[in-house]
């Protein structure tokens, strides 16, 4: 090969190169968006009106979060293919209350699908996540929170002894 084929070949190994860094670029951006989405900084936005239903007024948006909106649930048996959320709250409820490191430490006994520090790392983003959407009790122990199931308020009873009998009688 003469000299200015080794030039030309450079050159289209430069311009290769060049394409290359630049998809790279593109995946790296990528994952670092999936990785702020699955961080405990995700959340969902939703624009409301300033003025309440004013037609016509700018719009501001307000962040809500994902555990703002979780319903929870607490499993009765434990799976390891169950949510981390679920995996959490089932170490609560069994351990009627427990610190984020504990909780951890409870479910890592037993399941080994991850292991006890990505347990914890997660666990004290759920728990920071549910208490300050306020879902679960959190009570400062030291330097650490012990995260615990709320406890349901009994909803107020009806006097049904108020009813006449004709009321009764209408009664199904």
């Amino acid at each position: 090969m003469e000299g200015s084929d080794y030039v030309e070949m450079l050159k289209k190994l430069n311009g290769d190169k060049e394409q290359v860094l630049l998809k790279l670029k593109a995946i790296d951006m990528a994952i670092e968006a999936i990785t702020q989405l699955s961080s405990d900084s995700f959340m969902k936005y939703s624009l409301s009106p300033v003025g309440g239903n004013d037609i016509g007024k700018e719009e501001k948006v307000q962040k809500r979060s994902f555990y703002d909106e979780y319903v929870i649930d607490i499993p009765n048996n434990y799976e390891d293919d169950m949510p981390l959320i679920e995996k959490f709250l089932f170490a609560l409820n069994q351990k009627g209350g427990a610190t984020a490191h504990d909780a951890a430490d409870f479910v890592s006994e037993f399941d080994k699908t991850e292991t006890n520090e990505q347990f914890r790392k997660r666990f004290t983003d759920i728990g920071s996540g549910l208490g300050r959407a306020n879902k679960l009790d959190i009570k400062k122990v030291g330097k650490k929170y012990k995260y615990s199931l709320k406890k349901e308020i009994p909803s107020p009873t009806i006097s049904f002894s108020l009813l006449n009998d004709s009321d009764k009688k209408n009664e199904i």
